[in-house]
């Protein structure tokens, strides 16, 4: 049995062509004046914080283990993971846990 191995759309795109130091230099400038650009004043920097559904799932499960699953925001936690379209686990009853997944 063969698998096949796909590459990412940076691997696609990305050029064979070796960089020169000078473009690798100017890259790495380029990029540090964009985060300092971005730091506040006190040396911070503020953005959105973005995480899979994984840390709510265990949560969710710490929850269930303390017989809190009732409490309004478990509730609310389980309805954003299930709308996301990205929950790999059966939180639904009768969802198998091979839904969606490709074969």
């Amino acid at each position: 049995m063969q698998v096949a191995i796909q590459e990412s759309p940076a691997e696609r795109n990305a050029s064979s062509a070796p960089i020169s130091t000078e473009q690798l230099d100017r890259a790495i400038h380029l990029a540090r004046e964009n985060l300092l650009g971005l730091q506040l004043e006190d040396g911070h920097w503020r953005g959105e914080l973005e995480a899979d559904s994984v840390l709510e799932s265990e949560y969710i499960l710490l929850l269930h283990f303390l017989g809190r699953t009732e409490e309004e925001r478990v509730q609310k936690m389980a309805r954003r993971i299930r709308a996301s379209g990205v929950c790999s686990c059966p939180m639904e009853a009768g969802r198998s846990t091979t839904a969606g997944r490709r074969r």
